[in-house]
């Protein structure tokens, strides 16, 4: 199976190239450089696999929640490849993506700017990441974790100040942590197996908060 990924939620823009077991990833923090360097990339990523993008059986990308410009830029080139290829598509959540890299309870929390983060619950056995509640835009005041969970997500860090936790309580996770193409391909793949896929017109983002650009 080939997949190919893509993750430009955050300053991070990274795509990252599964082919017969073997994972290939490229990302750059240049600053507001998604839009010129993604494709680029990609087409990186191919020719070293010496693959064409029709020779993909899917392409994963972060659906958000995250930038809004980062979201419009990853949906938009992944419905771009996805309609000229006919490879289907699978959308990704940021937080879940972030999540897998726990075992156990997990709260992610990712900057949403405006003093708010964007975070949710899960639990993570084997890999295996399951949502224990809805994606939420929230205060960092907000932000709980119980004595058994792990906070992962740069939300943590960013609003430190604002959250009330030990010392203990965020070692226990990685409180720098944005998601990257890796991560949306590690869950994507089980899901393209499966068959649970997307035409290019229906892979869509998902913002959380509906009235700010940026």
């Amino acid at each position: 199976m080939n997949i190919l990924a893509i993750d430009t939620v955050t300053e991070l823009c990274s795509v990252a190239l599964f082919v017969d077991g073997r994972v290939t990833q490229r990302l750059t923090d240049l600053s507001n450089s998604h839009s010129r360097v993604l494709l680029p990339m990609i087409n990186e990523l191919l020719l070293e696999a010496a693959i064409e993008l029709s020779d993909l059986d899917g392409i994963a990308f972060d659906r958000g929640p995250g930038s809004f410009t980062g979201l419009r830029i990853g949906a938009g080139v992944a419905q771009g490849l996805s309609f000229s290829s006919g490879v289907p598509l699978r959308g990704i959540s940021s937080l879940a993506a972030l999540a897998r890299r726990c075992e156990g309870n997990v709260v992610v929390a990712l900057d949403a700017r405006m003093n708010q983060v964007y975070t949710a619950s899960f639990k993570v056995t084997n890999g295996n990441v399951v949502s224990l509640g809805a994606e939420q835009l929230i205060p960092p005041r907000e932000l709980q974790i119980q004595d058994d969970t792990i906070p992962i997500g740069n939300g943590w860090r960013v609003y430190e100040e604002l959250i009330e936790l030990t010392h203990e309580e965020i070692s226990r996770g990685d409180v720098n942590a944005t998601p990257l193409a890796d991560d949306i391909l590690a869950l994507s793949i089980p899901q393209f197996e499966r068959g649970e896929v997307s035409q290019f017109n229906h892979g869509l983002p998902v913002y959380i908060r509906d009235n700010v650009t940026g």
